[in-house]
């Protein structure tokens, strides 16, 4: 083990333990950020896989700048509200007792929008011609599905879901209406799982998880690491049944592992962690133009419809220099591609700046609006070194209808008295 892996796992280590303690947030936006990049870091410079290479001093710079400047906007904003008395996160969790006219307004926007995407689905299938799940090439299918425009209504699945769930927690609601709730959210879950888009479940269980920790006391940060554990030997024994040791072979193979075959079931996993690294580090040293906001800002070209027809005319590749099956980056290649150093750093700090001023609004003023707006941000920390969530228009669609539906629920969380406070 390298003296980089050593320090980067010794810090994750003491990033989580410290955050199990009761006076601590285990959520906050530094530590999340911290324990996130100190195992992707520690785990990408074992250099298991012959698909990885020896990091240049430019490559590492550019990483070590996105990380600081992100970390320097949590400070500046820790700073600016260092006078203000944060509540308490039990404190926190008591206000959420949802009123029966506050219930009865959830229970009819958790109605109304499943009955959209229940309109808007079967449109879909309509227009498309088919289900990607019941198709002779299922890869293929679920990437070329979509109608534009509907398919927005489509991923709001997302969002019913994770209201459904603040529903069952936060009322005290009638026996029909939690059975009508849960209907919802088993038809939403299993019709839009034909679909094979798995990434929603990723964000929805990162966003439920986050709101459910603020708002309940369902969720303690021992119970998180105890439910880490056992979804991660789910995740094992799942992949021991669905992939046979021939395909388990293939991707050890594959993926040029240097330890042993018997330890083939960790290569996925690890290469979906370091992969991403991997290729922002190879693209740093040999990208020669620069985007100049095309990837940043991703979503209005996507929200205009003219996403492909601009990329293509301007000969712009969002995923270049790749050499293995993994093509994913972090999430401050976007910013690097756009503006080089000085997006990679300016973008970054602003970034943290923005999430924290929402995480401490939160921590003074607390609000169902504010939680999930947090929550929202606690998917981009938590995915950071995957992809950049806040390029994608779905993404910023899930915002809007939260709002939309947190400002019609609930009487003391509209949009206005949140810039007043």
């Amino acid at each position: 083990m390298t003296i980089i892996s050593l320090i980067c796992l010794g810090l994750f280590s003491i990033s989580v333990i410290s955050g199990l303690s009761k006076s601590k947030d285990f959520f906050s936006p530094a530590r999340m950020f911290v324990i996130i990049w100190t195992l992707a870091l520690g785990l990408a410079d074992l250099k298991l896989s012959r698909f990885q290479h020896i990091w240049s001093s430019q490559s590492w710079m550019m990483i070590i700048i996105a990380i600081l400047s992100f970390l320097l906007g949590t400070y500046v904003s820790f700073v600016n509200n260092i006078d203000k008395r944060l509540s308490n996160i039990d404190d926190i969790r008591s206000l959420f007792n949802l009123e029966k006219d506050e219930r009865k307004r959830l229970f009819k926007a958790i109605f109304y929008l499943f009955l959209t995407y229940g309109i808007c689905l079967l449109m879909e299938i309509y227009l498309e011609g088919y289900i990607p799940i019941f198709t002779g090439r299922p890869d293929l299918a679920r990437i070329e599905f979509g109608v534009f425009g509907i398919h927005l209504f489509v991923n709001s699945q997302l969002v019913i879901m994770y209201f459904c769930i603040a529903f069952i927690l936060l009322t005290k609601s009638t026996k029909k209406e939690k059975f009508i709730i849960w209907s919802i959210f088993l038809f939403t879950a299993l019709s839009f799982f034909t679909l094979l888009q798995r990434f929603n479940y990723f964000v929805w269980a990162i966003l439920t998880l986050s709101m459910i920790y603020y708002s309940s006391k369902f969720i303690r940060p021992n119970k998180i690491i105890l439910t880490g554990f056992i979804f991660f030997l789910l995740l094992y024994a799942i992949q021991e049944i669905r992939l046979s040791r021939y395909l388990q072979s293939y991707i050890y193979i594959t993926s040029a592992m240097k330890y042993s075959s018997k330890y083939a079931a960790f290569t996925e996993p690890y290469m979906y962690i370091c992969m991403n690294l991997e290729n922002f580090t190879r693209a740093v040293d040999k990208l020669q133009d620069y985007s100049f906001g095309f990837l940043s800002f991703d979503w209005i070209f996507a929200l205009t419809g003219m996403k492909k027809s601009i990329l293509t005319y301007f000969n712009v590749n969002d995923r270049p220099f790749i050499i293995s099956g993994y093509n994913t980056f972090p999430f401050m290649w976007y910013y690097f591609s756009d503006f080089g150093v000085i997006g990679v750093g300016f973008i970054s700090f602003f970034q943290g700046l923005a999430i924290s001023e929402i995480y401490y609004r939160m921590r003074v003023k607390p609000s169902f609006l504010l939680i999930t707006l947090y929550s929202f941000c606690v998917v981009f920390l938590v995915l950071s070194f995957f992809t950049n969530v806040f390029t994608m228009l779905n993404f910023f669609f899930y915002i809007f209808l939260s709002i939309i539906i947190c400002n019609y629920v609930f009487d003391k969380t509209g949009i206005i008295k949140i810039y007043k406070s």
